[in-house]
């Protein structure tokens, strides 16, 4: 059975895939979710970003749910991880789950990004600051996306006020910068990790970035305010949420040039592509869009909850 999950300001649910029915009961978060969604390798746990306020601080702090995703229900409520929101979680491939946030210096006016390691068993979910990692990762001003590579060795991070991306090791070494567009934000690796595609949104164009050069070797105009970025996983196309115009442009990653814009709705969000399918949220259209394989056309949207943010599939789609 296929499923899908996304994130509103208020619940997460599941649904199937293929009929778009709702499985179980949408969830209520004890805070306003943030816009990650992501499963776990056997598909059994899916770990939500949520943003929980703080009102000692006055500020925003990170959390991350886990649900299981055989019946939508909550294995435990978002617990606090220090710093707020930012880019959000992924998996290595050793099944490992890592959030990021960010701590803001007011002193020195610098971000931290903090990399936490989150352990999910039947009743618990315990954030620990990775050993290598004790005060985190400095990197550039707003980090937003990330991305890591299938075997863990190289991370991706989007600094969205410095127009950069910052690569890491896995011990958290900072190994590059790379200069992108005007506010990149989404960021998706191929599946062979040869090259790093880079929504910049006040640029309208994509980054393509060869990751053995660390150098950007491709500028691809997609769109208004692009997003967040999702490639097969022949990594033959990548598809890009464009907010401001509401549509999707599909790339042929052989040729780097977009080979269709597609209409999905009112400013399109999250993307996830699986089962040759791609599955958008339209944050303001409270829907989610499937687009079929080439030649991309939108089918009929999903009615979901208030404003959905993040998307994931299953393998399957």
């Amino acid at each position: 059975t296929g499923y899908l999950l996304f994130s509103s300001r208020t619940v997460v649910a599941v649904l199937d895939g293929h009929t778009g029915a709702l499985l179980g009961t949408p969830v209520q978060l004890a805070g306003p979710p943030a816009s990650t969604v992501i499963l776990n390798a056997d598909e059994s746990l899916a770990y939500v970003t949520a943003a929980v306020w703080d009102p000692k601080t006055l500020t925003p702090s990170t959390a991350v749910a886990v649900m299981r995703t055989a019946d939508g229900r909550l294995v435990v409520d978002p617990r606090p991880i220090v710093g707020q929101p930012s880019g959000g979680v992924v998996i290595d491939a050793g099944g490992r789950v890592y959030q990021t946030s960010v701590v803001h210096d007011a002193t020195t006016n610098t971000n931290t990004t903090v990399v936490t390691e989150i352990v999910a068993d039947a009743s618990t979910v315990v954030g620990t600051p990775l050993p290598t990692l004790p005060s985190g990762v400095v990197v550039g001003s707003q980090p937003m996306g990330v991305a890591v590579n299938a075997n863990g060795s190289r991370g991706y991070v989007t600094n969205n006020l410095t127009d950069t991306v910052t690569v890491v090791d896995a011990s958290g070494t900072v190994l590059a910068t790379i200069a992108v567009g005007d506010s990149p934000v989404g960021i998706a690796l191929s599946a062979n990790g040869t090259r790093a595609y880079v929504a910049n949104a006040n640029s309208g164009n994509v980054s393509v970035v060869d990751t053995a050069t660390n150098a950007v070797v491709n500028v691809i105009a997609v769109g208004g305010s692009p997003y967040a970025v999702a490639l097969t996983a022949d990594g033959g196309k990548a598809y890009v949420t464009n907010i401001a115009d509401g549509t999707v442009a599909v790339i042929d990653t052989a040729t780097a040039a977009v080979v269709n814009t597609v209409a999905v709705g009112f400013l399109p969000c999250g993307i996830t592509v699986s089962g040759g399918r791609a599955y958008v949220t339209n944050t303001i259209a409270t829907t989610v869009a499937v687009i079929a394989p080439a030649p991309h056309a939108a089918g009929p949207t999903v009615a979901v909850g208030t404003a959905p943010i993040g998307v994931i599939a299953s393998p399957d789609g």
